[in-house]
């Protein structure tokens, strides 16, 4: 990239780049562990009113583990999470409070067991971090994940263990965005940088700076939609996809180009600007044309990154006063509820085949993504302009992320999931190889 003109700022990568790793003892993981335990023992004392009683599965995962895919919403009991006995009391003991409500859970807790939700709880992902011995070193990332999603607010999530010691593990992060269809390349959401003219930026009060950063970060994650639904025609074209899929893929990198625009127009009329973009760094962007690289960009892009964007826009449309700017976000909306239905459809095509470890990974994907717990609110987003521009506070996108998550995603994968295939549906290609070896690996 050529030097940035003078006078001109580099704006990098949206907010949910690259964070800090996550550097943290075992003792810590230990009393994670236990706080989890606690928290869950308050849960079946009803300490909190809750009454959780058993917790419907959610794809009947109570009974049978991952492989028992049918049954769906069965019940699926609290017995098995971990050793709730030792934490003192009798649960349920005859007269009297139960001691087990009256055990304070550590300072460091952010999010009470009261709103834990019952199918988070009853997914084997909460067993297997509530199993893991601290005296066999450092748990896998997955299990760090969900006692740190239990327990407090964190917009970063853990992906892989870079290193450890006796009493230390440090673990790479991943901040997932949330605005669309984010252009995933090892995982991690990859934008182009916008260089932008400062001297405009300078003359801006607090909450129109803070509504130029939040549209233009809006605009750099539909700016890299473009080159994700590129990469997704590649993955289609590669697998011997139905052309109508192929050809959904297409037309929704020009709906994404569309959207670019007019956020980067929501940033200038709040006196950011003018922009430029930067080349957008495609190292790597292409070199795993797999099923299942497409099964996982699908799900974290599209399942769950698109139908998040149609429920986040929707409201966005809803709270913009301006009558134009309402219109068009609801015309976003619509396009993302598209981009939304494409990728299920991606989902079920690669789920017709006899493929039954992709089904299983399928899984375990999603349950890797489930929403985090409640948002704070940035000072400026109390400002009753900030909804007025469109804009959603931290705490409104995170319960709507939740209610879609239940209301949509959960009932959309189960009935993928259990679908039979279609008589005379077309299979996806078994037999196109590349370099490395099949497709299909």
């Amino acid at each position: 990239m050529g030097a940035t003109p003078l006078g001109a700022s580099l704006l990098q990568g949206c907010v949910c780049g690259d964070p800090p790793d996550l550097e943290v003892t075992i003792d810590e993981l230990a009393d994670m562990q236990d706080a989890v335990r606690l928290g869950i023992a308050q849960r079946e004392a009803d300490c909190f009113g809750t009454g959780t009683g058993g917790a419907g599965g959610m794809i009947g995962l109570g009974g049978g583990g991952m492989s028992n895919l049918g049954g769906l919403g069965g019940a699926a009991g609290f017995g098995g999470l971990g050793g709730v006995e030792g934490l003192g009391g009798t649960i349920g003991s005859a007269g009297g409070r139960n001691p087990v409500c009256d055990e304070a859970l550590p300072d460091w807790v952010t999010q009470s067991p009261r709103d834990w939700y019952d199918w988070y709880l009853a997914q084997p992902a909460t067993d297997q971090a509530l199993s893991w011995d601290p005296a066999s070193g450092c748990p896998v990332h997955g299990e760090v994940g969900t006692l740190q999603s239990l327990l407090i607010h964190s917009e970063d999530q853990p992906s892989e263990l870079v290193s450890s010691t006796a009493e230390t593990c440090v673990y790479d992060q991943i901040h997932y965005c949330s605005g669309g269809r984010p252009f995933l390349v090892a995982r991690r959401p990859r934008t182009a940088p916008l260089v932008s003219q400062a001297s405009r930026e300078a003359k801006q009060d607090e909450l129109d700076r803070a509504l130029v950063s939040a549209w233009c970060a809006d605009a750099q994650m539909e700016h890299a939609s473009i080159a994700a639904f590129a990469r997704l025609c590649l993955q289609l074209m590669a697998l011997g996809a139905p052309l109508s899929l192929v050809r959904e893929a297409q037309a929704a990198s020009l709906d994404e180009a569309t959207h670019a625009a007019l956020c980067l127009e929501q940033a200038v009329a709040h006196g950011g600007g003018p922009y430029e973009w930067s080349p957008l760094d495609m190292d790597d962007a292409t070199s795993n044309l797999s099923a299942r690289e497409l099964l996982i960009t699908n799900i974290i892009e599209g399942c769950i990154g698109e139908t998040f964007a149609a429920a986040r826009s929707r409201a966005q449309a809803e709270t913009a006063v301006d009558p134009e700017l309402s219109r068009r976000l609801h015309a976003l909306a619509d396009d993302e509820e598209r981009h939304a239905a494409l990728a299920w459809n991606i989902l079920k095509w690669q789920l017709q085949g006899d493929y039954p470890d992709l089904r299983r990974l399928a899984l375990e994907v999603f349950q890797s993504q489930m929403p985090q717990g409640a948002a704070t609110d940035a000072p400026h987003e109390a400002d009753s302009r900030w909804r007025d521009a469109g804009r959603l506070r931290a705490s409104e996108a995170a319960e709507i992320d939740r209610a879609t998550w239940m209301d949509a995603v959960v009932p959309v994968l189960a009935a993928a999931l259990t679908a039979e295939r279609a008589v005379g549906a077309p299979a996806p290609h078994s037999t196109r190889t590349n370099s490395t070896g099949s497709y299909w690996s």
